[in-house]
């Protein structure tokens, strides 16, 4: 009887990760990866929650409210993205197999990243304006959907705020081929250089050219520690991660627990940033207990999921503590506050946002997933035809 049951409950847990696991098509999926995308999404999420929980608590002299500028969690998903678009043409350019051609790279971009964001800005803005009253919105809607409301107005969407990221996204994955052209070939040394040049040329420009934080440019160092992270592993590591070695560990697990206090006690130059970041990725690839961590099914699972997380949570955090209010507010405490309202908002947080991965963003992993609706909408046509006749 027990072993039956064991070998039930290991039966449901087979199907619910097969099912809640992403699809992919490419051949050389990193899991660990989708860990680092699990570290990125936490720290968004976290942030974001103790905004929503520190206007309930009020001022306070606790280092909670540090948690608000803790700009790095976005950064780490523009590294991930220039690790993940520049992986298929560093491994080509060392050999292993052949680039992507520009419109099976485009059209690949726009069925993966669309559907959801579209479906979502759509959603957000009808719930504002008729349920919400909000007024004034459609410009704002229009501009989200050709993902121009950064350059327009300099802010963040209030249809969905957490946007003007993927904004910059978009921009990046239209620059990602030129750039994989100019950085993946030639010699090692030849291409080191080029990523010195660039590096070097961006962090001076950057000094004349304040700002544009909104745009491609804002963010190009992290896109380019990514694209160099993605060399690495396609030539010095032969496209695999190399051994584990517990050594690596003692830099990233110190530095990841670490990162939080470069804010509240800025012992280094946040411009240093994209390097640390570089330095804390490479680490973790290359270590053993962290890696262990990252490769562990319900956080290669949740990193999977982060683009579903990332574009529904600021209004579900936002509608849950309206709902609850103050009522879980422990006084002269705002840090047991946090940890009670995030442990409220996990819940329904993660039924709604399963709920939406299976239902919008994973049918969009699926490459063919167009023809096949369109196959169905045709042959629903026919049959309408057919029984009409």
């Amino acid at each position: 009887m027990v072993r039956q049951l064991r070998q039930l409950m290991s039966s449901f847990f087979r199907q619910a990760a097969s099912s809640l696991s992403r699809e992919t098509a490419s051949t050389k999926f990193v899991r660990e990866i989708d860990g680092l995308r699990f570290i990125a999404i936490g720290i968004v999420f976290v942030q974001h929650a103790q905004q929503h929980v520190s206007r309930l608590f009020g001022p306070s002299e606790s280092w909670v409210h540090h948690i608000e500028t803790w700009h790095f969690g976005v950064e780490l998903f523009f590294l991930i993205s220039g690790f993940v678009l520049g992986m298929p043409f560093a491994a080509a350019a060392r050999g292993d197999g052949r680039a992507p051609s520009l419109r099976q790279y485009y059209w690949r971009r726009v069925t993966r990243i669309e559907p959801p964001y579209v479906v979502t800005l759509i959603a957000f803005y009808s719930i504002l304006t008729f349920a919400e009253g909000v007024p004034s919105l459609a410009p704002r809607l229009f501009a989200g959907l050709g993902y121009v409301h950064g350059f327009f107005y300099d802010e963040h969407n209030p249809i969905n705020p957490v946007a003007w990221s993927l904004e910059i996204e978009v921009q990046f994955y239209l620059l990602a081929p030129l750039l994989a052209w100019i950085l993946f070939r030639g010699s090692r040394l030849r291409r080191r250089l080029i990523f010195l040049s660039l590096f070097a040329g961006r962090y001076l420009l950057g000094k004349a050219l304040p700002g544009l934080g909104y745009t491609v440019w804002g963010q190009f160092l992290f896109f380019l520690c990514g694209l160099l992270l993605v060399d690495i592993f396609a030539d010095e590591w032969g496209g695999t991660l190399p051994p584990a070695d517990w050594r690596w560990d003692l830099i990233a697990i110190p530095g990841w627990l670490a990162l939080p206090l470069f804010w509240e006690y800025p012992v280094l130059p946040r411009t240093g940033l994209p390097i640390i970041l570089l330095i804390l990725s490479y680490s973790s690839l290359r270590s053993a207990a962290t890696r262990r961590f990252l490769r562990w099914t319900p956080i290669v699972i949740t990193g999977g999921m982060c683009y579903t997380i990332y574009l529904l949570h600021w209004h579900l955090l936002r509608w849950i503590t309206l709902v609850i209010g103050d009522r879980l507010i422990v006084p002269a405490s705002i840090e047991l506050s946090l940890v009670t309202y995030l442990a409220a908002y996990l819940i329904p947080v993660a039924l709604a946002c399963v709920a939406f991965f299976l239902l919008v963003e994973k049918p969009c992993m699926r490459r063919d997933w167009p023809v096949r609706l369109w196959g169905y909408i045709a042959g629903t046509q026919r049959g309408i035809a057919e029984s009409r006749q």
